[in-house]
């Protein structure tokens, strides 16, 4: 990891990287991951950030976040206020989450932190959530959720879109939204345990071409 002197930038470089004990990035910085880097988060390691983060993967070199061992408990941004950007990023088999106490259900996790989330794909991950997103604005485009354990995504008060999506072989349900204005566009649910998608506690979703399939 470096960081720019007399800058807010820091940037992790690109190169594959263990984690093995967790990392804390506060407020008021930017943190850039670009192409071609893996982060392998084992012994329980989480990433907490209080700033945006930018990655930039591509399509023939994606940016890979996961946990070899099965224990990582993925990343979670809090308060950041500017919008994250996500692109091109493989997040897979994080752990589920450890200490109850903590209250972080996702294996990636936004709060009061708004993301774009660009041809990403969540899969093998057994946290409660894949991906979660509370009190917040976001955009999901393109982007890929297969084999999760638990809940696919879930929405907690929270204004978006997702659109281009697929859902694939979710444990439990493929979208939750609690408490949420959600406008969902050409999105395809396939072999979803529970809900493909479930609208709850005062939520409003506007829903156009949307698939369900051995749900």
């Amino acid at each position: 990891i470096s960081e720019k002197k007399d800058s807010d930038v820091i940037i992790i470089q690109e190169g594959n990287h263990k984690l093995e004990n967790s990392i804390y990035f506060p407020s008021n910085k930017r943190v850039y991951i670009y192409e071609n880097t893996s982060i392998n988060l084992v012994n329980s390691a989480i990433i907490f950030s209080k700033s945006p983060f930018y990655m930039y993967g591509t399509e023939e070199y994606p940016i890979n976040l996961y946990s070899s061992d099965y224990t990582g408990e993925g990343i979670i941004l809090v308060s950041a206020s500017k919008k994250s950007v996500i692109e091109h990023v493989n997040f897979f088999n994080f752990a589920f989450q450890a200490d109850i106490s903590w209250g972080k259900t996702g294996a990636v996790t936004f709060y009061e932190s708004p993301v774009s989330i660009k041809s990403c794909s969540f899969y093998g991950n057994n946290s409660e959530d894949a991906l979660n997103i509370i009190r917040t604005n976001f955009i999901i485009q393109n982007t890929i959720f297969s084999k999760n354990k638990h809940d696919a995504f879930d929405a907690d008060f929270s204004d978006g879109i997702i659109k281009d999506s697929y859902f694939y072989f979710s444990g439990n349900d493929g979208a939750d939204f609690s408490g949420s204005n959600i406008e969902i566009e050409s999105l395809v649910f396939s072999n979803i345990k529970d809900k493909a998608i479930s609208v709850g506690e005062a939520s409003n979703v506007k829903a156009k071409n949307i698939k369900i399939l051995k749900s």
